[in-house]
């Protein structure tokens, strides 16, 4: 239940600062009633009992994945990727300007997926702007720490091998990598990702360079998992929509398998399917109170995103363009990425229907571009990579208690290999901290105004004032 708690405070706040307040003030209240009813909904997370040793194992996960945060760059204490350049752009326009935040001379006003910021942008108004990014620590810490108790309690057992599989969970980067480059020029703190036309983003590297899309859509993710029914997931949705608009269309696949496959299953009288006690039961679940405030909550977040100016760019990825060497890479980062690891979970059949469901969303992936890069694929795989992640925890234990040790050691063998990645990113942060560190003082990427820019470093981040719906007839007046 923290879980829609967490997401839901930031849509508050978004629709109190940006949403006039006849349309925002009964907006609030409308979630405050879906969490009450998402409340009796809820599938409980039961963790096992908290002996000591379960305690000593919970305050090790803490320190690690607070380690984790601080070595990422989110709030500035370290080294910090060149994404976090526009990102503290995005923060401190939030904090030291009005809500909205609108560019009168350009006439335009900030329209981008802000939802993870805005407890921390309310801090740092209050507060100060370090203060600020302290609590951007601390609430990317906050879900994080949900998004693992909500995985303890789908495993049955608290067990901190996953943190580590999940820490270092990606594909094999590396060798598409060296397919395409050879060995020059590689080195441990080289970010090797890029492949041609996609990417699939190892957990670190999201953390490290989009945490405020991707850790929002990790928590939701295994939410989905772990429930038992329909009727708070709609719901969900409308909240992530504004944290993390591609991955809100990544998770569709596995909210489709829950309702259609896992939670209402064919109903059957001795050999006759019962449509109608089918079709009741579904109905039920997709049209529970939370779930209808859900399309009312979601259609306001729709309406701001969709005033970003790039996102009018839509398509399909133009692979005719690769040469021999560049179907090469691209069948082989495939292979790497997550369908060698697939084949070893069909293996073992481990939630075969589901596997199904997670390869096709990966390899769907591949074919959309929405706006003026292929950041699609990067953000909309991250729910599919989560998934794979949970199955491959689950293969790995299968394989443990059971003993298939050539199935553990191999799927073992491609998670160290894929670790290269995730080790190169944080050797990168390392690296980096040492060379620029400043004595007493922070490690933030400087901040430019965006409203100033030029094409898409303006374009994916603003919207036309007085242009669209939003702006003209849902959102504040602006102040000065």
């Amino acid at each position: 239940m923290l879980a829609l708690v967490v997401l839901a405070i930031p849509i508050a706040l978004f629709l109190l600062g940006w949403i006039k307040l006849y349309l925002s003030i009964p907006l609030v209240l409308a979630i405050i009633v879906a969490l009450y009813f998402s409340y009796r909904h809820f599938t409980a997370c039961r963790l096992p009992v908290l002996d000591r040793t379960a305690v000593v194992k919970l305050a090790v996960f803490a320190v690690l994945v607070a380690a984790w945060i601080v070595l990422s760059g989110v709030g500035g204490m370290v080294f910090q990727n060149s994404d976090h350049h526009l990102r503290n752009s995005v923060f401190e326009a939030l904090v030291n300007n009005p809500w909205p935040v609108v560019d009168i001379d350009t006439g335009s006003y900030l329209v981008y997926y802000l939802a993870l910021w805005l407890p921390a942008a309310l801090v740092g108004k209050v507060l100060g702007l370090a203060a600020g990014y302290a609590f951007q620590m601390l609430w990317v810490f906050i879900i994080i720490c949900l998004f693992f108790l909500l995985l303890f309690s789908l495993l049955k057992k608290i067990v901190l091998w996953p943190v580590l599989v999940f820490i270092f969970f990606s594909g094999m980067d590396i060798i598409p990598y060296l397919l395409a480059a050879g060995f020059e020029g590689f080195f441990i703190g080289r970010h090797i990702e890029w492949h041609l036309m996609f990417q699939f983003s190892s957990i670190t590297t999201q953390l490290y360079w989009v945490f405020n899309q991707a850790v929002p859509a990790w928590l939701a993710t295994i939410f989905i998992l772990q429930q038992k029914n329909f009727k708070s997931s709609i719901f969900l949705l409308s909240l992530l929509l504004l944290h993390s608009p591609f991955p809100s269309v990544g998770i569709l696949p596995f909210m489709a398998y829950k309702l259609f496959w896992e939670m209402h299953p064919h109903r059957l009288d001795g050999k006759r399917f019962r449509i109608f006690s089918y079709l009741k039961s579904l109905l039920f679940d997709i049209l529970s109170p939370e779930n209808i405030i859900a399309f009312v909550i979601a259609g306001a977040s729709a309406l701001y995103i969709l005033g970003n100016t790039a996102a009018g760019s839509r398509g399909f990825v133009d692979f005719s363009v690769l040469d021999k060497q560049g179907v090469i890479i691209t069948i082989s980062t495939v292979l790497c990425e997550f369908l060698l690891l697939c084949i070893l979970i069909a293996i073992s059949r481990v939630d075969t229907p589901l596997l199904v469901v997670t390869g096709g969303t990966l390899l769907v992936c591949m074919l959309i571009k929405i706006g003026y890069a292929n950041d699609f694929v990067m953000r909309a795989s991250i729910p599919a990579l989560v998934v794979l992640y949970v199955l491959t925890c689950k293969l790995l234990d299968s394989c443990w208690q059971s003993k298939k040790w050539p199935l553990f050691i191999c799927t073992v063998a491609l998670l160290l290999v894929g670790s290269i990645t995730p080790i190169s990113e944080m050797a990168r942060a390392v690296n980096n901290t040492e060379q620029i560190t400043l004595p007493g003082g922070p490690n933030r990427r400087e901040t430019v105004n965006f409203f100033e820019e030029e094409g898409a470093r303006r374009d994916n981040f603003t919207g036309a004032l007085q242009e669209t719906f939003f702006s003209k007839y849902i959102m504040k007046a602006p102040r000065e």
